[in-house]
C-alpha cells in the first residue's frame, strides 16, 4: 500500500504541474512540425527511388521519434527526485513501512507510465499527421506497430530503473545521468540507422536489448547501493 501511495504522489507531483503541460505542448508541437516537414520531403524524394525501403522507413518514423521525444518530456521528473533528496523528503518517505527497493520502483514505474503515454500520444499524432500529408490512410507493418508499443516500455523500464537507482543510492547522480544520455543517444543512433535502412525489427531489437541491459545493471547496483542508510546519507 505505501508503494501505491508513493506511486500516486509521484504522478500527481508531475502531471499536475503547469510547467509539465506547457513543456509537453510546446515540445510536442515543435516535434510534429519538424518531423512532418521531414516526412513530406522524404516521401517525395525516396518513394520515386526505392519505394519498398522508403515505405518501411517512413512508417517507422512515428515510433523512432516518439521514443526520443518521450524521454525528453519526462526528464523533469528526475529533477523532482533530486529535490526530494536535498529537501530530505526521502527520509520522511522511508518512515513508511516500505523497503528502498519498493520506493525505487514506485518512482520508476510512475516515470515509466508518463513516458509511455507521452510516447504513444506523440506517435499517434505523428501517424495522423503523416496520413494527412499522404492524403489517406497509411497501412503499418507489424514491425512498425510493435516498435511503437514495445520499445518505449522495455527501454523506459531499463533506463528509468537504472537512473532512479543512481539518483537514490549514490552520490554520482550527475555522472550517472550523463552516462545514460550518452548510452541513450548511442542506442538511438544505431537503432535509427537500422530503422532508416528499413529494418524495423533490428531497430526494435536494439532497444529491447538496451533496456534489458540497463535493467540488469540496475538490479546488480541495487543489491549494493540501495539501503536505507545510503538513501539518507547520499
Amino acid at each position: 500500500m505505501p508503494m501505491w501511495i508513493i506511486f500516486k504522489k509521484e504522478l500527481n507531483q508531475s502531471v499536475t504541474q503547469k510547467q509539465f503541460w506547457v513543456f509537453y505542448v510546446i515540445f510536442t508541437g515543435i516535434t510534429l512540425l519538424i518531423n512532418l516537414n521531414v516526412y513530406r520531403s522524404l516521401s517525395a524524394q525516396l518513394v520515386s527511388i526505392q519505394p519498398d525501403i522508403a515505405q518501411r522507413m517512413l512508417e517507422g518514423m512515428p515510433g523512432r521519434v516518439a521514443i526520443f521525444a518521450g524521454f525528453i518530456i519526462v526528464a523533469s521528473m528526475f529533477a523532482n527526485i533530486l529535490r526530494e533528496k536535498s529537501d530530505r523528503i526521502i527520509e520522511v518517505l522511508l518512515c513508511y513501512p516500505i523497503s528502498p527497493t519498493s520506493l525505487l520502483y514506485a518512482k520508476a514505474f510512475a516515470i515509466l507510465l508518463v513516458y509511455t503515454i507521452s510516447s504513444y500520444s506523440i506517435a499517434l499524432l505523428l501517424y495522423v499527421g503523416a496520413c494527412i500529408v499522404e492524403g489517406g490512410f497509411m497501412a503499418l507493418s507489424l514491425s512498425a506497430i510493435m516498435t511503437v508499443i514495445i520499445a518505449p516500455v522495455v527501454l523506459g523500464l531499463g533506463i528509468f530503473t537504472f537512473n532512479c537507482t543512481l539518483l537514490l543510492g549514490t552520490s554520482v547522480a550527475g555522472i550517472g545521468q550523463r552516462i545514460i544520455f550518452i548510452c541513450f543517444f548511442l542506442c538511438y543512433f544505431f537503432g535509427a540507422r537500422a530503422g532508416t535502412s528499413g529494418n524495423l525489427w533490428a531497430f526494435l531489437l536494439t532497444y529491447i536489448v538496451a533496456g534489458l541491459v540497463f535493467f540488469a545493471i540496475a538490479v546488480l547496483l541495487q543489491k549494493k547501493y540501495l539501503t536505507k542508510e545510503r538513501l539518507i546519507l547520499c
